[in-house]
């Protein structure tokens, strides 16, 4: 693999099940501080997170807008100013 670095992590919630929204996001919670304390990792970029969802028998749900409109991508609505990027 001439020296590349493995500069991504794949974290797999298959295993899981169908969980509710609030377990799902206390999962996602833990494994971010996992990763802080036992990979020292502080900083991330270019994340993705892919959800499935379902109702809760874990029959597959489609993302519908108010509008009746499926969707399947979301930008984040967190707010972060791009001028941060460059703090020195």
């Amino acid at each position: 693999m001439s020296g590349k670095k493995k500069c991504h992590l794949t974290i797999d919630y298959k295993r899981l099940g169908t969980v509710s929204d609030r377990e799902l996001i206390d999962a996602l919670i833990s494994d971010i501080h996992m990763i802080h304390e036992d990979y020292g990792v502080k900083f991330f970029r270019n994340a993705k997170l892919v959800i499935w969802a379902s109702d809760e028998w874990g029959d597959p749900r489609s993302f519908t807008r108010h509008c009746g409109e499926t969707m399947n991508r979301l930008d984040s609505t967190h707010y972060r100013p791009a001028c941060l990027d460059y703090d020195l």
